[in-house]
């Protein structure tokens, strides 16, 4: 129970820092509305590939939870019935 306890604790710092680095890239493309348009196309590009990848990332994260739950309530069962 305490793995799970750290990996929780872990994917919620990971979010809070994925969630700071977006609200600063937000803040700089506003900072440098007065920018040319193929800059701040590239940004947006940049951006929506930045988000992509924290999809992704949480996605694994959450798929590697629920293996580590599944694992853990077979692992319970075949004590309890070996018993």
């Amino acid at each position: 129970m305490n793995t799970m306890i750290i990996i929780i604790i872990v994917i919620i710092i990971i979010i809070i820092i994925i969630i700071i680095i977006i609200i600063i890239i937000i803040i700089i493309i506003s900072s440098s509305s007065s920018s040319s348009s193929s800059s701040r196309s590239i940004i947006i590009i940049i951006i929506i590939i930045i988000i992509i990848i924290i999809i992704i990332f949480i996605i694994f994260i959450i798929l590697i939870l629920i293996i580590i739950i599944i694992i853990i309530i077979i692992t319970t069962f075949i004590i309890t019935f070996s018993v």
